[in-house]
């Protein structure tokens, strides 16, 4: 199967902040070196001036994880998920993607069951010869199901999800349809769910340029960054950070956090102390800046909310080959005890002082396994490259074509 053009939705990316446009930019650069011609559309509230300089159309009027759109009242919010944000999809769809062809390629970048009934939906505007190959790439199940982290499952809605499925494949053949999922856990789940078979595809994030501060030059011995949320284990990581702080006096740590009441009442926890608190958004460059002066990150996210997802920050210091510090059953953890990362393992309901004694006890053998994780480097950068991502769909399109050929 052909692939002549790239119809690339990241209706998530409503602003410059985060990894949305980074992972945008670095699928458009993975199409042209494929000779792929690209079409990049995001969430409506992406800066309009951004959207010009590259390229991108903000036509999506909902983001993947928007799902109350009708009142409060439960019934009211699951059929805002069945039929009016679907519909809202299809419509965009319907607008924007008039001459699409069955030699084209819709890749949903970041999708739910909701942008799968609206494919499905706008897919009924279209001749069956004229409907093109879909591929949707799953980041996580949505917020009401229930995670099992210990045993990587989960159930909740499956009505929705399985409905989607089946909308989708009676417009479509299977062999016109690829999955993917941000981890392997969450391809078992969603193969289990749909019917179809899901494959892992790396999280996208752009190679690390910077050049990496030598360990003993580095300037920070742990950080804190990201979005600091609650789900992302902000509290547990500030007051580890305190109680690392009374470990070692000569402390050097990184805080980010969003808030200034935050900064405030952080101050108070960690005064007189060498923790360096940032409040705001780190736009690429200041980030990866002080990612490489970073000898630990420290992640204790929610095992729950993160064991059949991937962490973009986790991956950018992978990338970056910074060690780090996460929960147990995490994906973050399975990647360290499959020795895929290099780190330290602890357990999500351990106290910030336990947590501070096993990072005091990594720092003490930091070198070494910084120097694990400098050697992983190239291993996730290219579990994160877009251009092997979409080098996996055109094989997996092709697969069957090219096992054929193969045969004597």
């Amino acid at each position: 199967m052909t692939i002549k053009r790239l119809f690339y939705i990241q209706n998530g990316l409503s602003s410059d902040r985060g990894h949305w446009l980074r992972e945008t930019l670095e699928w458009k650069n993975a199409a042209r070196k494929f000779s792929i011609e690209w079409h990049g559309f995001s969430h409506t509230s992406f800066d309009k001036a951004l959207a010009v300089t590259h390229g991108i159309q903000p036509v999506f009027p909902y983001r993947p994880h928007d799902y109350h759109i009708v009142g409060s009242n439960p019934q009211e919010s699951r059929r805002s998920t069945l039929t009016a944000i679907p519909a809202a999809f299809a419509k965009v769809c319907a607008t924007y993607f008039t001459d699409i062809s069955d030699q084209d390629l819709l890749f949903v970048a970041n999708v739910t069951q909701k942008e799968m009934l609206g494919v499905a939906r706008w897919l009924d505007t279209l001749p069956a010869p004229k409907r093109p190959k879909v591929a949707f790439n799953f980041h996580q199940l949505d917020p009401s199901w229930k995670i099992d982290s210990k045993n990587a499952s989960a159930t909740g809605d499956l009505a929705s999800w399985q409905f989607a499925a089946r909308m989708l494949l009676q417009r479509l053949p299977p062999k016109k349809i690829k999955l993917y999922a941000a981890v392997p856990p969450l391809a078992e789940v969603l193969t289990a769910i749909f019917g179809i078979s899901a494959k892992a595809m790396g999280t996208t994030v752009k190679s690390f340029t910077h050049t990496p501060t030598p360990y003993h030059d580095k300037k920070y011995d742990v950080a804190i960054m990201g979005g600091a949320r609650k789900e992302q284990g902000i509290d547990i990581a500030i007051a580890t950070v305190a109680e690392l702080a009374a470990l070692r006096p000569d402390l050097r740590a990184l805080v980010q956090i969003r808030k200034p009441e935050e900064a405030d009442a952080l101050k108070n926890i960690v005064s007189d102390s060498g923790v360096e608190i940032y409040c705001g958004h780190l736009f690429e460059d200041d980030f990866n800046l002080r990612l490489g002066e970073s000898r630990f990150l420290l992640l204790p996210y929610m095992p729950d909310r993160y064991c059949l997802r991937e962490s973009g920050v986790f991956c950018e210091a992978a990338v970056a080959g910074v060690p780090v510090a996460v929960s147990e059953f995490s994906s973050m953890a399975r990647h360290i005890q499959a020795g895929e990362a290099a780190g330290i393992v602890f357990n999500y309901s351990e106290s910030p002082a336990s947590i501070a004694k096993k990072l005091d006890a990594a720092l003490k053998n930091g070198e070494t396994i910084y120097q694990k994780s400098q050697q992983l480097k190239e291993y996730w950068k290219n579990q994160c490259s877009a251009d092997n991502s979409l080098q996996m769909i055109i094989h997996d399109f092709n697969g069957d074509a090219a096992k054929k050929a193969a045969v004597p």
